[in-house]
C-alpha cells in the first residue's frame, strides 16, 4: 500500500517506474514469504516446549509405576488426569473436534490401570510390565499428537487399512514425521531468506 497505491496507473511506462515495481514487488513477496515461514517457526517452538513438557511428566509417571510406588491402577490413572489432562486437553482450542483422541485417550488409561494391578500384585510378571510399557508410550503418543494438533501443526495423514489400532500410536514414528515436517518448514523459512529473488539494498 505504501509503494503501489501512490503509483500513477494511468501512465504506468517508463522503464524506471517499471523496474522500481519489479524489484520493490520482488521484495514485498520475500518479506510475505519469510514473515509467513517465521510464524511457522514460532508455532514450532511452542509445540516443541509442550512435547518437553509432557515428556517430563510422563517419565516421572513411568518411574513411579517401574517403583510400584502408586497403591493401585485407580491411582497412577488419577495422577494422569492430574498431570496430563490438564496439561494437553484443557489446551486444546474450542471448535477443534478432538473427541476421537479422547475415546482413545481413556481406553489407553482404562487399560494403564488394569495392567498396573497385574503387575502390582505380581511383580514377576513380564509380560504385564512390558505392556504396562508400551500402553504408557500409546498415551504419550495420543497427548503429543493433540499437543501439537492443538498448535495446528500437522503431518500428512497416512491411510493403511493393514495397521491395527495398536500401529496407530506409534511414539519413535511419529516424532520421525514431525522432524521431516520441522526440516520442511525450515527449509522454507531458509529459502525465503536467502533466495535470489529477494532485492538487495542496492537494488532499493
Amino acid at each position: 500500500m505504501v509503494y503501489f497505491d501512490r503509483l500513477h496507473h494511468e501512465h504506468f511506462g517508463t522503464i524506471r517506474q517499471q523496474l522500481w515495481s519489479t524489484f520493490h514487488f520482488l521484495l514485498h513477496t520475500a518479506i510475505v514469504l519469510v514473515l509467513q515461514g517465521v510464524s511457522m517457526l514460532i508455532l514450532w517452538l511452542v509445540a516443541l516446549q509442550g512435547l518437553g513438557g509432557a515428556e517430563v511428566r510422563f517419565e516421572s509417571m513411568k518411574s513411579k509405576a517401574d517403583g510400584g510406588l502408586y497403591a493401585n491402577g485407580a491411582d497412577l490413572v488419577a495422577d494422569f488426569r492430574y498431570q496430563i489432562d490438564s496439561y494437553v486437553w484443557k489446551r486444546v482450542p474450542k471448535g477443534l473436534d478432538v473427541s476421537k483422541g479422547v475415546e482413545y485417550w481413556n481406553g489407553t488409561l482404562a487399560t494403564v490401570a488394569q495392567v498396573y494391578d497385574s503387575t502390582k500384585s505380581d511383580n514377576s510378571n513380564k509380560t504385564a510390565a512390558d505392556l504396562l510399557t508400551k500402553t504408557f508410550k500409546k498415551a504419550e503418543t495420543i497427548a503429543i499428537q493433540t499437543l501439537f494438533d492443538s498448535l495446528a501443526v500437522s503431518i500428512p495423514k497416512e491411510e493403511d487399512a493393514e495397521k491395527t489400532s495398536s500401529d496407530k500410536f506409534n511414539k519413535d514414528e511419529l516424532l520421525d514425521k514431525y522432524e521431516e515436517r520441522f526440516k520442511l518448514v525450515f527449509d522454507y523459512v531458509y529459502i525465503s531468506v536467502s533466495s535470489p529473488a529477494t532485492p538487495t539494498p542496492s537494488h532499493c
